[in-house]
């Protein structure tokens, strides 16, 4: 989990005899609200933009000084100090990395923080924790492996049972995978839908033989009369010499996909009777006008963040994730949209060629994707347009998806 020390807290201050005008020039050129208030070394206190606006600008900030409640280290966990901040009832806490002042937190800095990152749901980091982790071991020349973890039959618990026998296949699948981690070397998310991934220092064929063990789970869910398994996927772990000139987002990028197609393979290489209860295996003919973006993950403040979309088509999730390197975030958005259809359809090829964002003369926005879809040697146009009802990116996901299972 990222801690305070990652978030990039402004170690903005002012004096006590400064003037309020001071303080505000502060906190409005850092985009803050909140200013810690030191006199030498020692802490005194704080001050936030709404009171110093509402102060004459020639007051002193002595008159408006705060308490500052609560102190933490900076390498407190994000988690940890979302505790602490609801334990002590306040909502900003002075940060510190020994007797160095880092900066003020914010509850509202949590927030975005752990929306962004942390699933509450199984309790595990999002993708995103994997890939700072993954880029930092090799850049680090760490060599690392990768294991995707893709629970078996998922969509069939949903329709069968309901997404809360669904939640709880989930909430256990986590709880088991966390027995099986060393959380000083090794790193374990929810990739998305569900699927996880763990990230290890063991070599790829150490690897194998730690977390092969997983396939032999079988989970039993109250009520629900099969049990729960999943199918594990590999790739890294065998570099035998240095890397020159490489990418390491890039790299890592590589290595979630192979092991990601590693455990798609695995699945396909079974008996169609065993390919979910009832011997049913989607296919793009099969119920699929009904689907359901469930999440799209974009981080506008840093594009170069990768994104990730998560959908259900006939019942079935799927989770893609792309880089945008450049591109804007809604191509990204549809790449990553494609790339989750594909693994509900692994023997689909999907291209989007265009993705259009129009305003009506009633100012309503749509979007719209064009592209092809090509099954067994056979292409086909589709087509897609959604209004846009919450953001751009969610409906540039919901138009591959209504292009996709509009087909015949």
């Amino acid at each position: 989990m990222r801690a305070l020390d990652e978030l990039g807290l402004v170690p903005a201050w002012v004096n006590p005899q400064h003037m309020v005008a001071t303080a505000a020039y502060v906190m409005q050129g850092h985009g803050i609200k909140a200013a810690a208030v030191i006199t030498d070394t020692e802490l005194v206190g704080l001050v936030t933009l709404d009171r110093v606006l509402a102060m004459p600008k020639s007051a002193r900030v002595q008159m408006i000084v705060e308490p500052v409640l609560l102190v933490l280290d900076e390498s407190t966990t994000i988690r940890s100090a979302a505790k602490r901040l609801i334990e002590k009832d306040v909502e900003v806490a002075a940060v510190y990395r020994d007797e160095q002042f880092r900066g003020l937190l914010s509850s509202n800095m949590l927030l975005r923080e752990l929306g962004r990152s942390w699933d509450p749901l199984t309790d595990l980091a999002w993708s995103n924790s994997l890939r700072e982790w993954g880029t930092a071991e090799l850049e680090e020349g760490n060599e690392i492996t990768i294991v995707f973890v893709d629970v078996d039959d998922f969509g069939s618990y949903n329709k069968r049972h309901g997404h809360v026998v669904g939640d709880e296949v989930l909430r256990q699948i986590a709880a088991s995978l966390q027995l099986q981690i060393d959380p000083d070397t090794e790193v374990l998310v929810r990739f998305g839908g569900d699927e996880f991934a763990v990230g290890t220092r063991l070599v790829r064929f150490a690897a194998e033989q730690k977390f092969s063990r997983i396939e032999d789970l079988k989970l039993q869910i109250e009520n629900v009369e099969e049990p729960v398994t999943v199918t594990v996927g590999f790739a890294g772990g065998k570099r035998t010499k240095d890397r020159e000139h490489v990418h390491a987002a890039s790299m890592l990028d590589n290595l979630i996909n192979l092991a990601s197609q590693d455990c798609m393979a695995k699945k396909r290489s079974r008996p169609a009777d065993m390919a979910e209860p009832g011997g049913r295996q989607p296919t793009p003919a099969a119920d699929k006008e009904i689907y359901e973006v469930r999440l799209v993950s974009v981080d506008e403040e840093n594009p170069d963040r990768p994104v990730a979309v998560t959908l259900t088509v006939a019942g079935v999730d799927g989770t893609g994730a792309a880089m945008p390197e450049g591109r804007d975030l809604k191509d990204a958005v549809a790449e990553a949209a494609v790339l989750a259809i594909q693994r509900i359809y692994p023997d689909v090829e999907l291209t989007v060629s265009q993705t259009v964002v129009d305003t009506g003369s009633d100012g309503e926005r749509t979007v719209t994707v064009v592209g092809t879809c090509t099954v067994d040697g056979r292409q086909q146009a589709m087509a897609g347009t959604v209004p846009v009802s919450r953001n751009v990116h969610r409906a540039v996901a919901e138009a591959v998806a209504a292009a996709f299972t509009s087909l015949s």
